[in-house]
């Protein structure tokens, strides 16, 4: 299969997200299938096609960092990118890709999954789209259809700054934030977690290269993009910078917020009010299992009730007669007026973070 290898090196933070969106639109039926490597030159934030950049990000904390929000044309969740990692971006005919999203992930992994290999990084193919190595993270992947084209992206990550993660998220609440960053921490990994010694990127470049030829055949040539690729590369570079394509999705305010940390890891946050209370729930999720809990309110009241209750919901499948029957057992001990909330209204708060996990998810 012959495929064309575009090496770009170096480039602005803007132009690394929107490479692969001109070459999608530019795509006809005689362009080549192509294979782009880029490494973007300074820090951004990049957010998933349909999230909102003020209701998913700390905008202050980007403002005060340096860190451009840019909103890309695929899905997916937003992501902190700087030098240390190296993208992987396909633009391929649509004949080319599997039709089943499974096997297009699958095609995209497998060299890369080998060339970790190479480098003594044991990596797996985990869930859907993702790359684990010994239970974490070390690869995330997108695709969509952009033009005419097939876009699939990843990325080769030699080292991760969860801190700027963390503080460039919108996240309600000393738990949920303290919760997130140990999420991050535990669950996302890299070359320089894995390996005493970090190749560099040259390095990964050869040896991905050679994989994708053992493993998918492709006859490479090495080439630069048109002239009209280059026009439509310039089209997006003026979309993506613009505000009124930043901004233009909005998401109603809400008590909720859900974050994912990887297959089957989630992190979720409610503000439960009443009259005369409100409660904050933080809670982090294994597939449907509360595995962490923490509750709190302003007025510091029933805080001994609190950890008694948190102890009773752990290792609950966090669906509605689950926690309805736990919270009926924990509340033959209790009267109502010790512990702020009715059976219901518990059961109710804790509801709010699995239906925001299913928006979140796309209704799983």
């Amino acid at each position: 299969m012959k495929t064309r290898w575009i090496d770009t090196g170096r480039v602005n933070s803007l132009h690394s997200q929107c490479i692969y969106h001109g070459l999608g639109y530019a795509q006809n039926g005689r362009s080549p299938n192509t294979i782009v490597l880029a490494q973007p030159e300074t820090p951004y934030i990049c957010v998933g096609h349909f999230q909102d950049p003020l209701t998913e990000l700390n905008i202050n904390y980007c403002r005060e960092n340096n860190l451009p929000v840019i909103r890309r044309q695929t899905g997916g969740g937003a992501v902190y990118i700087d030098d240390n990692q190296l993208f992987v971006q396909w633009i391929f005919q649509p004949k080319s890709i599997p039709h089943k999203v499974e096997n297009k992930f699958a095609l995209f992994m497998e060299p890369m999954i080998e060339t970790y290999k190479f480098f003594g990084i044991d990596a797996y193919a985990y869930g859907r789209n993702d790359v684990h190595v010994n239970g974490k993270k070390i690869v995330g992947t997108g695709a969509a259809r952009i033009g005419n084209a097939e876009v699939i992206t990843g990325n080769f990550i030699a080292d991760f700054n969860s801190n700027h993660m963390v503080g460039a998220l919108n996240l309600p609440g000393k738990s949920m934030r303290s919760e997130v960053g140990k999420g991050m921490n535990e669950y996302i990994s890299s070359m320089s977690a894995e390996l005493d010694v970090v190749p560099n990127f040259e390095e990964i470049k050869a040896v991905y290269k050679m994989k994708c030829k053992e493993i998918h055949g492709m006859d490479f040539f090495d080439d630069d993009f048109t002239k009209k690729e280059l026009w439509h590369i310039a089209q997006q570079d003026e979309k993506l910078s613009s505000d009124s394509w930043t901004f233009s999705i909005k998401s109603p305010q809400k008590d909720s917020r859900v974050i994912k940390i990887h297959s089957g890891i989630w992190i979720g946050h409610t503000e439960y009010k009443t009259v005369n209370r409100k409660v904050e729930i933080t809670i982090r999720l294994k597939e449907t299992t509360i595995d962490f809990i923490h509750i709190e309110d302003y007025k510091e009241d029933y805080l001994d009730q609190y950890r008694k209750f948190e102890r009773a919901l752990l290792k609950t499948h966090l669906n509605e007669d689950h926690i309805k029957e736990k919270t009926e057992s924990f509340f033959m001990n209790y009267s109502p007026d010790e512990m702020s909330l009715s059976i219901s209204e518990w059961v109710e708060a804790l509801m709010m973070i699995k239906n925001e996990q299913k928006r979140v998810s796309g209704g799983t």
